[in-house]
């Protein structure tokens, strides 16, 4: 009877939020701290390297010293001396300094590693476009999960994907993307 019931609510809840308009949820999008302090990158970068960028630095995101928001503008910080030609090489260097001084250090160092010597940052993601990146973003998810050994439900695989799909948002691409069934 209550699994029925929280079922119930559940797609109350669901059916609720489907209600709120695109440009509202658009709205809503734009403040978190992944787009704000993101965004400036984004016609500095090409999108490929840029979606490294993102993915990267969101498996990261977790047992924080502070807040997201630290936490963004902090990255924001570290990323404003890399050049608009940038390697995964430099982003390695970059990102593992930054790293060196975080909690869980040594974890995230390795995650960051095992990241970007995958062959969908350094091939895949590295080498596409909004358009690519939406038509395969179902297997992306899955292939992310498989690159760091993790279930594609794990919470930073999820978070790392809602990463990548804000800078789809950013892009303005939207019209193709397929969301995995869970």
């Amino acid at each position: 009877f209550m699994a029925g019931e929280i079922n119930s609510k559940q797609e109350d809840f669901v059916n609720l939020l489907s209600e709120i308009p695109l440009n509202v949820w658009e709205e809503i999008v734009k403040n978190e701290p992944e787009w704000r302090l993101m965004e400036q990158f984004y016609d500095k970068f090409d999108f490929g390297p840029l979606s490294v960028l993102m993915v990267a630095t969101s498996l990261n995101d977790y047992q924080l010293k502070g807040d997201a928001e630290i936490y963004w503008c902090s990255i924001q910080k570290n990323l404003k001396g890399l050049n608009n030609t940038i390697s995964i090489n430099e982003i390695w260097k970059s990102l593992d300094n930054f790293y060196e001084k975080e909690r869980l250090q040594k974890r995230k160092r390795e995650r960051l590693k095992e990241f970007l010597d995958s062959k969908l940052a350094s091939e895949e993601l590295w080498n596409s476009s909004p358009e690519e990146v939406s038509r395969k973003f179902q297997d992306i998810w899955v292939e992310l999960a498989n690159a760091m050994k993790q279930n594609k439900k794990d919470k930073t695989i999820v978070f790392a994907m809602k990463s990548l799909g804000i800078l789809l948002l950013m892009a303005k691409e939207k019209q193709n993307v397929q969301l995995p069934d869970f």
